[in-house]
């Protein structure tokens, strides 16, 4: 695990315009190049789950922060995962 991290945190619908999915796999290709981690929403959920999908590809680490009334929806490729217990 890197000692660097990105955080990135996004849309959780999957009603958006597709060119903020891509827009986001790029940032996280870009990150990933440069040795970074990636830290997210980590669901399966709209842009999270190209976040998470995008850094699994490029063999990076991927932490999900998902709120525990989340449970199930987080993302398969996470490596790690922290349960807060509420989103605030």
């Amino acid at each position: 695990m890197s000692a660097k991290k990105a955080l990135i945190f996004c849309s959780a619908s999957n009603d958006i315009d597709p060119q903020y999915n891509q827009a986001a796999r790029q940032i996280v290709r870009a990150a990933c190049l440069r040795g970074y981690d990636i830290v997210s929403g980590g669901t399966i959920k709209g842009t999270m789950n190209h976040v998470c999908d995008e850094a699994a590809a490029c063999g990076a680490q991927v932490i999900g922060v998902v709120p525990r009334f989340m449970k199930g929806l987080e993302h398969p490729a996470l490596t790690d995962c922290i349960w807060p217990a509420k989103m605030s």
